[in-house]
Formats: C-alpha cells, sequence, structure tokens
C-alpha cells in the first residue's frame, strides 16, 4: 500500500485566510519541488484556479454538485 501524505485546513466560517493559507503552503512546497495539488469545497472556481496556479498543476474542486 502507498501512504500519500496530506493535509486539510479548516476554519470556522468564511473570512477565515483558508485559501491565503492553503495558496501560501502550495506555493512554498512547490518552490521546493515537492509535489502538490489543491482541492477545495465550494461552489467558488476562482478559488481552485489560483489553488492550481501556486501548486503548478490543476486546482480541483471536490463538490460538482454545487458547481
Amino acid at each position: 500500500m502507498t501512504v500519500v501524505p496530506r493535509l486539510v485546513i479548516g476554519a470556522p466560517s468564511s473570512g477565515h485566510g483558508r485559501n491565503a493559507l492553503t495558496i501560501g503552503l502550495l506555493a512554498a512546497f512547490s518552490g521546493r519541488e515537492v509535489k502538490v495539488a489543491g482541492f477545495k469545497v465550494g461552489p467558488d472556481r476562482v478559488d481552485a484556479a489560483y489553488l492550481g496556479l501556486a501548486a503548478g498543476r490543476p486546482g480541483r474542486t471536490l463538490d460538482p454538485l454545487l458547481v
């Protein structure tokens, strides 16, 4: 079995900086040549695009019913 490291970032409500923190972490890890990918839940497709830009690979939305 292959173990895939992962990190989940959450907050009690919107406006607490989840996306800013996630984008910063993705950019930092990507800058160190660690393969990372960003995923989000919710209807905002722009956030997934920013996650993708920071990671250097496509960001994905995990909630297709809201998109």
